[in-house]
């Protein structure tokens, strides 16, 4: 019997996971053609309310084993990573010649 529900809970999360990955990729597709300021008020939207979503299932697993501090270390280290994905994902700023010559050091002194 236990060997049948784990069969189904696998099978359940097959399913939600694939789902996730096509709303993913709907998303992903969306967030091509949206404003970068818009872009960047919908992912913080969305990452409030599944974050809410996300502590009232962890407390409802654990109930009281639930942990507020890990929560907060984990919304933290999300909060690091995400911060690192925008900042590998904006466009390198563009060197302009005045730039350039304030970052290499005067070099006709040096005698």
């Amino acid at each position: 019997m236990t060997e049948q529900t784990k069969k189904l809970q696998q099978a359940k999360h097959r399913m939600e996971e694939a789902g996730a990955l096509v709303q993913f990729s709907e998303l992903t597709q969306e967030a091509e053609i949206m404003d970068k300021a818009e872009l960047q008020t919908q992912r913080r939207l969305l990452r409030r309310s599944n974050t809410q979503n996300a502590k009232s299932k962890l407390q409802q697993v654990y109930g009281k084993q639930y942990r507020a501090m890990t929560m907060m270390d984990a919304e933290r280290d999300v909060a690091d990573l995400l911060r690192d994905d925008e900042e590998r994902l904006k466009p390198p700023a563009e060197k302009t010649p005045e730039k350039l010559r304030k970052e290499q050091p005067d070099r006709g002194h040096e005698r």
